[in-house]
């Protein structure tokens, strides 16, 4: 039997054209634009935020390099601070110079030292490293410990050099073989040392106690002058060389200097600079005032005195300005023991019975042989020496001395045994409202 086959119905639905395509309507091409924008744009966050990250790493890395270096740098000046402070409570006075970094990482940076007060660590001091950079700046405490009678300072004298020093306030030394210093020393680091010029010195070394003596004790200008460091000494050592500066002029070496062709008159600045065996320094400096109211060495007695003994000599105002005596200092051989000079009749009413005291001292101011200014001692009664260990001191009436003038002074009545010649005699004058004085022996 033959099948039957499915006959196929016809569709009634009419078939649709095709729709005529145009390149304005054809839109495939549209997400290849929109994908390459976000591409770039995807690129661009991700480096933007890789640089950022690098940038924050990097800052990270330079902000740990910082705290590393103010780290090193504080730790240390606070330590050399406590060894200046451990130093300086052996001796008086102390002083180190140090060397540090310029800078933090190209940065500035400042240190201080505050009272434990101000501190916010438990600490006797505190010292302060503030280094300033974009934004905040970066500020840390070291701590400083040392004795209440020890005061300490910290001195910036360059980018990379620091003075450090120490002063003892009060109390005595911890060592009966340590006597007061004031001494300088230079330290550093490896070849920081070297570069600066100095030498290496032993952390273990004590540095040489400079002292020295002059004579006369108050020179003038025509003096000369003898400098003697004998008493200088070194701790540990022994000191090899002496040098001796005038007004920061180094005039000469070893350990006695005597100065022969005397100094202007005024104040000079005189230098004892010793170095020790080890390469120690200690540096000691005086102030010495020169008179310009020059002795001239030929004090004598007066044969005319009539009343005790007397003396007379010169003196000459070698000041370019006018000088106003104002003391006169007697200190006479134990023998004396009072200067009064008196004349007249004894009648028991004048003081001490003489009707006509006259004055102990006269001076001629120019050279003409009259007395240009008299003072009466203690006014009519005796001037005591007896008892006074640095002798009398008389104020006068202010007599002026113009410059390059020679004056010619007496002082009457000295009263006892011995020579009067051998006093020793002191003027007090004002120049430039500056007190100097004269003062001589002599014999």
């Amino acid at each position: 039997m033959t099948p039957k086959r499915r006959q196929r119905t016809p569709s009634t639905t009419a078939p649709v054209p095709k729709k005529a395509t145009r390149l304005s309507d054809d839109d495939r091409g549209i997400s290849t634009p929109i994908t390459h924008s976000m591409s770039i744009a995807i690129t661009t966050v991700l480096i933007f935020g890789l640089i950022f990250a690098a940038n924050t790493y990097l800052d990270d890395k330079r902000d740990v390099g910082a705290r590393q270096q103010v780290e090193s740098i504080g730790t240390g000046l606070a330590a050399q601070l406590e060894d200046a402070a451990h130093l300086g409570s052996d001796s008086e006075q102390v002083t180190l110079r140090v060397e540090q970094p310029a800078q933090v990482l190209s940065n500035p940076y400042t240190v201080s030292l505050e009272d434990g007060s101000e501190c916010r660590l438990a600490t006797s001091a505190c010292l302060v490293v503030d280094v300033s950079r974009g934004g905040e700046n970066l500020v840390r405490e070291f701590p400083v410990q040392k004795s209440s009678n020890v005061d300490v300072s910290i001195e910036r004298l360059d980018s990379t050099t620091f003075t450090l020093g120490a002063v003892r306030t009060g109390g005595a030394t911890t060592q009966s073989d340590v006597v007061p210093i004031d001494h300088t020393l230079q330290m550093g680091v490896g070849s920081t040392v070297g570069q600066s010029g100095s030498a290496a010195i032993s952390p273990l070394n004590r540095a040489p106690i400079p002292e020295f003596t002059f004579d006369p004790s108050f020179p003038d200008s025509s003096d000369s002058i003898e400098f003697d460091a004998s008493a200088s000494r070194d701790p540990d050592g022994t000191i090899v060389s002496y040098h001796w500066y005038i007004d920061g002029t180094n005039v000469s070496s070893g350990q006695i200097y005597d100065h022969t062709a005397g100094l202007s008159p005024g104040t000079h600045q005189v230098k004892l600079k010793v170095v020790d065996d080890e390469g120690g320094i200690g540096n000691k400096t005086r102030t010495i005032s020169v008179s310009g109211l020059v002795y001239n060495d030929d004090i004598a007695t007066t044969p005319s005195c009539t009343s005790g003994k007397c003396v007379e000599f010169t003196m000459e105002n070698v000041w370019s300005e006018t000088i106003t005596i104002s003391h006169v200092s007697i200190k006479a051989d134990s023998s004396f023991n009072r200067i009064h000079y008196k004349t007249g009749s004894y009648d028991s009413t004048g003081p001490w019975g003489y009707d006509h005291p006259d004055p102990e001292l006269r001076i001629d101011t120019d050279g003409d042989g009259s007395w240009d200014g008299t003072e009466e001692f203690n006014e009519n009664d005796p001037l005591y020496l007896s008892g006074k260990e640095d002798g009398a001191i008389v104020p006068v009436d202010p007599i002026d001395v113009a410059p390059g003038e020679t004056i010619t002074v007496q002082l009457r009545g000295f009263r006892g045994g011995g020579n009067p010649v051998d006093s020793t005699i002191g003027v007090r004058y004002w120049v430039d409202d500056t007190s100097r004085r004269t003062i001589f022996t002599g014999s």
